[in-house]
């Protein structure tokens, strides 16, 4: 999700437009023309919460070495724990210590004559970035009949998609299924990207009469304060044949699940 933009295109451009999502009151939100002349690119726009910042010179500098440190040339607010190295001898990457702050703005400003010489206005090269609000889906799949059940056990599937990057443990802390007030587990299958998250409940008995079984999420635990939602699942009862799901696999007839 990282963006590095030119900063040819962006000179005349308002960073940030809606200022529900600023924590500045009074940002710089235009990059002076000038400072295409000493830099190519930078982070900006709406970043990822587990992407770096970075900046790109518009020319190699002499004496540096990839991973050397770059401490002191990048000043953010509000205040990022972390560390600056050159990444090469054109590219100064700040990296965070810990995930940034979903929705929030970040107003960074980089020390460009600490490391070239330039005139003063263009001592200090300011510009703001945005981490992407956290958003987070739920989708119900369907009851399957696990293998070597004699229909007297269900299994519910579905999965869970995150608009950014979520730490597993956070989004299986998001959501809980219960049938007859008793939580059930769920299994997880968590996709490396970090944004699809699939659940598998297990071990949903059937009994004489309809169960229900509720799910509820909340999505707290990843800074997806508004994504809150639940859905009941009718659970048949035993003895009741029931529709779940219809397929149609590739070069196949039709099946009844």
């Amino acid at each position: 999700m990282r963006q590095l933009h030119s900063v040819l295109p962006l000179l005349l451009m308002v960073l940030v437009l809606a200022a529900s999502c600023g924590n500045r009151s009074n940002s710089n939100a235009v990059v002076d023309p000038g400072f295409a002349t000493f830099v190519s690119g930078f982070s900006h726009g709406v970043i990822s919460r587990e992407d770096d910042i970075r900046v790109e010179l518009a020319h190699m500098v002499t004496g540096v070495e990839a991973g050397e440190s770059a401490d002191g040339l990048f000043d953010i607010s509000p205040k990022v724990q972390g560390n600056a190295y050159w990444l090469d001898n054109q590219t100064i990457v700040f990296q965070p210590e810990a995930h940034l702050s979903s929705g929030l703005t970040y107003t960074v400003r980089f020390q460009l004559d600490a490391i070239l010489e330039v005139p003063d206005q263009f001592a200090v090269l300011e510009f703001e970035t945005r981490v992407a609000y956290q958003q987070l889906f739920v989708q119900i799949d369907g009851l399957v009949i696990p293998e070597n059940e004699r229909y007297q056990n269900l299994a519910l599937e579905g999965h869970i998609r995150t608009f950014d990057v979520s730490n597993p443990d956070e989004v299986e802390a998001c959501i809980k299924a219960v049938q007859s007030t008793q939580p059930l587990t769920m299994q997880w299958d968590h996709d490396s990207d970090g944004r699809i998250h699939r659940f598998r409940i297990p071990n949903i008995e059937r009994k004489k009469t309809v169960e229900t079984l509720q799910i509820e999420w909340n999505g707290s635990p990843v800074g997806a304060d508004q994504s809150t939602g639940s859905e009941a699942v009718r659970i048949p009862p035993l003895g009741e044949f029931t529709l779940t799901q219809l397929q149609s696999p590739a070069n196949s007839m039709q099946h009844i699940v």
